[in-house]
């Protein structure tokens, strides 16, 4: 596996905040037993946080550092380069994984398992989730694409969230049910990706350049195509993309023909 070094800045972050219980640090964390894929890199500075609190400090001197972040939940919707990643990937843990009822009201964190969730809910008879029981996400991360199946959507129970003002969310169609939140995260998911971009081209756009965005959720994809006129970015499938390399790019006419000819010896997943 790539061994990565930790930059100056991340070492800083892990000598002031080594001791803050709640947070545990390691080097060159292997990221692809983290990835449903199984694929990937480490990352050059991991960090597990356990509360709100400990998230909070670690936020503020990762911005005070101007540290890249990035933040994994369940890896069900990334592909980690093999290089790794550099920078700090925080995961959340501990108490930020905690599902507490209060009569008809569920509160979860941002790292709880949303199967979890909505198996706890219809198990005290309470409905609206038990269409996403079967979504492989952390409940953050449902909010973040506004999960949604069979009619159902994460944002027809939901009634109050709290943001990190690092909040990179793609609301999706949580944009309209929800303008209220998805205002507020939507500037701040185009600060992140222009950041990227900087980062990967030096500029702003990625007009020119060969980037795109990779996903494996249709509402992600949708979500993201409203950052196009002003990243220039397009959002692509994960295995559309792998197939137009492994393939070839008329590999969708072929695979067509074959299929009707009831000639398909192979099937992509």
């Amino acid at each position: 596996m790539t061994k990565l070094q930790v930059s100056s800045d991340g070492r800083s972050l892990q000598e002031t905040l080594g001791g803050v219980p709640e947070l545990t640090f390691t080097e060159n964390e292997d990221l692809s037993r983290r990835s449903t894929f199984r694929v990937g890199g480490p990352a050059a500075l991991f960090v597990e946080v356990a509360s709100e609190e400990a998230l909070a400090r670690l936020l503020a001197e990762v911005d005070r550092r101007q540290v890249r972040l990035w933040l994994l939940g369940f890896g069900s919707n990334v592909l980690i380069p093999d290089r790794g990643l550099g920078g700090v990937v925080v995961k959340l843990s501990g108490a930020l994984e905690r599902i507490e009822f209060e009569g008809r009201s569920v509160r979860a964190g941002g790292a709880a398992s949303l199967p979890s969730l909505a198996r706890a809910a219809t198990g005290r008879g309470l409905l609206g989730l038990e269409a996403l029981a079967g979504f492989p996400s952390t409940v953050g991360g449902a909010v973040r694409m506004n999960a949604g199946s069979y009619g159902a959507e994460i944002c027809d129970v939901l009634t109050e969230v709290r943001l990190s003002d690092r909040c990179c969310g793609e609301a999706g169609t949580l944009a309209v049910s929800r303008p209220d939140i998805a205002t507020q995260i939507r500037f701040l998911k185009q600060r992140e990706l222009q950041q990227g971009l900087r980062e990967l081209t030096g500029s702003d756009t990625a007009a020119g350049h060969d980037v795109k965005l990779l996903t494996s959720c249709p509402a992600c994809q949708q979500g993201l195509s409203r950052y196009r006129d002003d990243t220039g970015l397009t959002a692509e499938y994960i295995v559309v993309e792998l197939a137009n390399h492994l393939l070839g790019a008329h590999w969708q006419s072929r695979f067509v023909e074959r299929a009707r000819a009831g000639g398909i010896e192979r099937v992509l997943l």
